[in-house]
C-alpha cells in the first residue's frame, strides 16, 4: 500500500514501526485502507474490525494480533519515542479495541432490532389483510392493489395519451364506470 499523498498517510509512512506492523497484519491475512484521516483494518471475511486515527493505534492493534510474536515483534515493532509502562499501555489499547467492537456491537444489534420490526408490521397487515379479505388488504395498502390502481388510471384515463374524440370519450366512460368501483372497495 503505497502511503503518502495526505498528511495521515505521510505521517504514518514517516513512522518506521508501521512498515513491520502492516507488513505482520498482512502476513496473518488482515488488510488494510486509508479512508479520510484514519485507517481501517479489515479482518480475512471482509469485516472492518479496527479504525486507527493515529500510527501508534496501528501499532497497538499489530501487538495485540500478534500474541505469539509477543515481546520480539513489540521490540522490532518500537523504534518511537519511549512508551508509557508496558502492562498500561496494553490494557488501554484493549480497552480503546473493546470500545470499538462495543459501538460496533451495538449498531449491529440496532440494525437488526429494526428489520424485526419491519418484519413484525409486514406480518402484522397480512394477518389483517387475510382476516378481513380483499378490501381490508385493498386499505392495508397492498402493493399489487396499487399497482392495479395505477395500471388503471394511466391506461383509462381520458388525459392519459392523445386520441380522437370518440376514444377519448369511450375512455372517460369506461374510467367513471371501473374508478366507481375502485372508490366503493375503497371505502369498503
Amino acid at each position: 500500500m503505497p502511503l503518502g499523498s495526505t498528511p495521515f498517510e505521510q505521517e504514518l509512512a514517516d513512522d518506521g514501526r508501521i512498515l513491520s506492523s502492516l507488513s505482520w497484519l498482512r502476513q496473518s491475512g488482515f488488510t488494510t485502507r486509508v479512508v479520510d484521516e484514519r485507517m481501517v483494518i479489515y479482518a480475512a471475511n471482509g469485516a472492518a474490525c479496527a479504525y486507527c486515527y493515529s500510527a501508534d493505534e496501528v501499532v497497538a492493534f499489530a501487538r495485540r494480533q500478534s500474541p505469539a510474536r509477543g515481546a520480539g515483534l513489540a521490540a522490532a515493532m518500537d523504534t518511537g519515542p519511549a512508551a508509557p509502562p508496558g502492562r498500561i499501555r496494553d490494557l488501554e489499547e484493549t480497552i480503546r479495541y473493546l470500545r470499538e467492537r462495543w459501538h460496533t456491537t451495538v449498531a449491529e444489534r440496532d440494525e437488526w432490532e429494526r428489520r424485526a420490526r419491519v418484519a413484525e408490521q409486514e406480518v402484522e397487515g397480512l394477518r389483517t389483510a387475510a382476516v378481513a379479505g380483499p378490501a381490508a388488504a385493498a386499505k392495508a395498502g397492498d402493493p399489487k392493489y396499487a399497482v392495479l390502481r395505477r395500471f388503471i388510471a394511466r391506461e383509462l384515463h381520458p388525459d392519459s395519451a392523445p386520441a380522437s374524440d370518440e376514444v377519448r370519450a369511450a375512455k372517460s366512460e369506461l374510467f367513471k364506470l371501473v374508478w366507481a368501483e375502485i372508490a366503493k372497495l375503497d371505502k369498503s
